[in-house]
């Protein structure tokens, strides 16, 4: 590895520092080696009930609402017409087909889940993969519910790489992968996206029902960012369902009736233009970034996203309140306990998800606004308060010093932030100083 090489040489890295890595790796390697296994891998475990529960709870867990103007949750009632739209709104699709394959025995789509969902209700749930925009609109207007499917496969995002019509994976075969960029260079075969902007199809089934139906969400299948500032203020409900699995379908119903809460975050922001992103493209041989990326790079550029880091709406409601510090200031071997209050105040019982980030404004060298120090998932039943509590060792808190080659402690104030995401409007803030003296 080039990085490594380099700091081995310029004595950033040193022979110490390799043989640790090591060490807590064999330690752990060897701690499963060469010990029994206490569970029995028999073929009924299989699918069995308990495994199933499991991947439609991880479903559930894991998906995001980024919007909702009180459109969902849906109700379960009889006689209603349900819209499912999207070319991938009947495709089982569970993403890579590479280092993350996976091999379920059954899939479950989304247009599956949500007829599942309704076949005793008495409503009527169509299927329509919209390629006649006009007749789109048309369906969309005069249903009930309009569910749009849309996003990506692994022909689209993953591992493989499309050459002369066949797919190529790239773990089994990096040397037609490694020249894929210069046979085709195009958009669509796999491999690292070109854009953050969802396919042109997709994009233009919903800038074409836009409108036509308020009772609409879009749900994105894939598995990172997208740029939806081209159709986000037309739509009034957006979820984030990612590639959910063999139970995704029935978690996708579960989330959009009601029959449980969303809970899930962002794990990275949105921007409001794709070009405050560093530079990218996939065709990129060699290319240096700098050291921030992600919230940190939009905090210090005082960039404003659309959706921030760690962000995602529920359909109860949090309030955040007595944040508390055990002290004041602390020695540089020394921790400090934070806690926080966290009420329903609701009409829905749910999860949140708590985050701590520890700011560094006063720092004498270049270090980012804050950065996520801890998180706790909790749930709460309507009315509900719970008392968060964190724990930070202030070694957590260092730089590294490419000079003297060491890890330092600066003796500064340092802000505490917590709440429901990066969002800095939406935090309680609190601080503690840093003293070698007390």
């Amino acid at each position: 590895d080039k990085i490594l090489k380099e700091g081995i040489e310029n004595g950033q890295i040193t022979e110490k520092d390799i043989d640790k890595l090591v060490l807590r790796s064999l330690q752990t390697r060897l701690k499963y080696a060469f010990r029994k296994d206490k569970m029995e891998y028999t073929k009924d475990l299989i699918a069995s009930d308990e495994h199933i529960a499991l991947a439609r709870k991880a479903a559930e867990e894991s998906m995001v609402l980024v919007k909702n103007q009180n459109v969902l949750p849906f109700d379960v009632e009889s006689g209603k017409k349900i819209l499912v739209l999207g070319r991938l709104a009947d495709v089982e699709n569970t993403g890579d087909r590479a280092s993350s394959d996976t091999t379920p025995t059954y899939v479950v789509t989304p247009y599956k889940g949500i007829f599942n969902m309704h076949k005793n209700s008495g409503s009527e749930v169509e299927l329509y993969d919209g390629d006649d925009l006009e007749l789109a609109r048309s369906k969309a207007a005069n249903a009930d519910e309009v569910i749009l499917v849309v996003g990506y496969t692994y022909k689209e995002e993953g591992e493989y790489i499309n050459i002369e019509g066949e797919y190529i994976n790239v773990f089994e075969d990096p040397e037609a992968s490694a020249k894929a960029g210069k046979l085709i260079g195009r958009k669509g075969m796999g491999g690292d996206r070109e854009s953050l902007r969802l396919l042109n199809q997709d994009e233009e089934l919903i800038k074409a029902i836009a409108g036509s139906n308020p009772r609409t969400v879009v749900v994105y299948v894939g598995g990172s960012a997208i740029d939806m500032a081209p159709w986000e203020s037309d739509i009034p409900a957006i979820l984030f369902s990612w590639y959910s699995g063999m139970e995704g379908g029935n978690a996708l119903a579960n989330i959009l009736y009601g029959k449980v809460n969303p809970s899930g975050k962002l794990p990275f922001s949105i921007a409001k233009d794709p070009l405050d992103y560093p530079y990218f493209t996939p065709y990129t041989t060699e290319i240096t970034y700098g050291y921030y990326h992600g919230y940190s790079l939009f905090d210090k550029e005082k960039i404003k996203v659309t959706y921030p880091f760690g962000f995602g709406l529920s359909y109860t409601d949090f309030d955040y309140s007595g944040l508390v510090k055990d002290q004041s200031v602390i020695g540089p071997d020394g921790k400090i306990q934070i806690s926080v209050d966290v009420t329903n105040s609701g009409n829905r019982s749910g999860s949140e998800i708590v985050q701590l980030y520890i700011g560094f404004a006063n720092s004498s060298i270049d270090r980012p606004v804050k950065l996520l120090k801890g998180f706790d998932k909790i749930n709460l039943a309507v009315g509900e308060v719970q008392t968060v509590q964190f724990e930070v060792e202030m070694s957590d808190l260092s730089w590294y010093d490419p000079e003297s080659k060491q890890w330092k402690l600066e003796e500064m104030l340092y802000e505490i932030y917590v709440g429901p995401s990066s969002d800095q409007n939406r935090l309680l803030i609190d601080s503690f100083e840093i003293k070698q003296e007390i």
